[in-house]
């Protein structure tokens, strides 16, 4: 039986090292019966990227570009949103992948993906979705350094953060079938709208230990390590003085308003219940406050959380 493979890249003004990340996805090691198509929409680019997206397109069938005669910006989360729907109605995607345009893909990271996704029990009513850790790189790709990521499985541990990036994600049509059309308002990242969503309605989510992607930092970064790092301190204490602007109960408001009937039927309802009202319900305060995964967590942290519940700065 033959698996489908749909890889989604949105470019912007990346001819630096767009034909870097082209070749290593074009030399990704497959499994016999597997198939990948990548599908690239670009977002109105004013440098030489939709010229170098011309050229692969004519070399290679399995290069689709999707709206190649507009040059429309939408911006990247509306891009992937709109790469993900063409993907879904152009034949019978299994898996889907997102990718930046400026990393390399090591040659097993999407054999790997799906491997360790067809591994999984099928219990997830929301399907199944994938992850990884991945290697920081400079410009040059010199490695800098391996992620580590202490995944918790647990709405409550993705409120400020996921660290589950895009460019390692696969995830199956149930889940993109489960979004649909949708696009979120209150986020403004596609991928950590999808993990959250896979978290919250009860997906299977596999956390691989494993890099299989060298993740480049440059001056350029829409986000990543250096735009982390360039935040001051004064950014980061607005997130106790400016908590409109830092708030994931809007996100999560719109998952359990959006999503209410999954949500319910999923592992976390209680949880995503909480964390979509707590801000008007003393009772979802508690529940947050008093949150065993939480508590566990040490007593420094548990007393932030507790001081972000009762505060409304979450």
């Amino acid at each position: 039986m033959q698996t489908n493979i749909a890889v989604l890249l949105s470019t912007y003004n990346g001819e630096t090292y767009l034909k870097e990340l082209l070749d290593s996805i074009l030399t990704q090691k497959l499994e016999a019966g597997q198939q990948m198509t990548i599908f690239i929409r670009d977002d109105g680019s004013t440098d030489g990227t939709r010229e170098i997206l011309r050229e692969y397109a004519g070399k290679y069938d399995s290069i689709r570009l999707i709206d190649q005669d507009r040059a429309i910006n939408l911006g990247f989360k509306e891009s992937f949103f709109a790469l993900l729907a063409a993907a879904m109605s152009d034949g019978e995607n299994d898996y889907f992948a997102f990718s930046d345009q400026d990393d390399v893909w090591l040659p097993d990271k999407i054999r790997k993906a799906v491997e360790k996704l067809e591994e999984c029990s099928g219990s997830g009513a929301g399907g199944r979705l994938y992850f990884s850790n991945k290697t920081i790189t400079d410009e040059a790709l010199n490695p800098l350094r391996k992620e580590d990521i202490c995944f918790r499985r647990s709405p409550v541990f993705a409120v400020k953060r996921t660290n589950a990036y895009g460019c390692t994600m696969v995830f199956d049509r149930t889940l993109a079938e489960l979004n649909g059309g949708y696009i979120p308002s209150s986020f403004r990242y596609h991928d950590s709208w999808m993990f959250r969503l896979a978290l919250c309605v009860g997906a299977e989510i596999v956390f691989d230990h494993d890099s299989y992607i060298l993740y480049r930092q440059h001056k350029a970064n829409a986000v990543g390590e250096l735009v982390q790092r360039n935040h001051s301190f004064l950014d980061r204490a607005a997130f106790f003085f400016e908590p409109r602007n830092h708030s994931c109960q809007k996100m999560f408001s719109e998952i359990y308003s959006v999503f209410k009937k999954e949500v319910d039927a999923g592992p976390y309802a209680k949880e995503v219940r909480a964390l979509a009202m707590y801000t008007t319900s003393l009772r979802d305060k508690m529940v947050l406050v008093f949150n065993k995964d939480v508590m566990k967590t040490g007593p420094r942290a548990y007393f932030l959380w507790v001081v972000r519940v009762m505060g409304n700065l979450i």
